[in-house]
């Protein structure tokens, strides 16, 4: 098993027009691992939102990125990762594009929202949102269960997967 990620550079623009481009990569991410073997066998055993969101809470290790990047984990190596580490290792955005992916791969519809906080100028998280009955699930192992579904933003952005 090679752990060695494939690293792709990408220029972000700053701002609003920023986060709207991460959230895009994010979906392309995710549905292209969603069509992935190894990714729809993992998600076989993950067959609603979920066991996908009680797999990432039991899984889930935080780590940053660096100050100065970006990184978005393809959902793949991230459950290499966990195959041969046992945990998932990342930040928002890489458990929302592993959440994505296995959601997709199960063929539930869903989509990254990315918020602002209240009196903050950039958007500062993401998660996963899955329309369920009556509602929706919001699929996010970095914030305590509780405290969940987030609804103190000042302003969110939707990508679909």
């Amino acid at each position: 098993m090679d752990l060695q990620p494939n690293l792709t550079r990408l220029q972000i623009p700053p701002g609003r027009q920023g986060t709207q481009k991460t959230l895009e990569v994010m979906a392309q991410l995710a549905r292209q691992a969603a069509a992935i073997p190894k990714v729809q066998e993992i998600a076989r055993r993950l067959p609603n939102p979920e066991h996908v969101n009680a797999f990432l809470r039991m899984y889930w290790r935080i780590v940053d990125d660096p100050f100065y990047a970006e990184y978005i984990r393809a959902p793949l190596l991230q459950l290499e990762f966990w195959a041969a580490k046992g945990f998932l290792p990342g930040d928002c955005d890489d458990a929302a594009t592993l959440a994505g992916a296995l959601v997709v791969a199960t063929g539930w519809p869903a989509f990254f929202m990315a918020i602002r906080l209240p009196r903050m100028p950039e958007f500062s998280h993401v998660f996963l949102r899955v329309p369920i009955m009556f509602g929706f699930l919001d699929i996010d192992p970095i914030v305590p269960a509780e405290h969940l579904p987030i609804t103190g933003y000042a302003e969110a952005l939707e990508v679909w997967i």
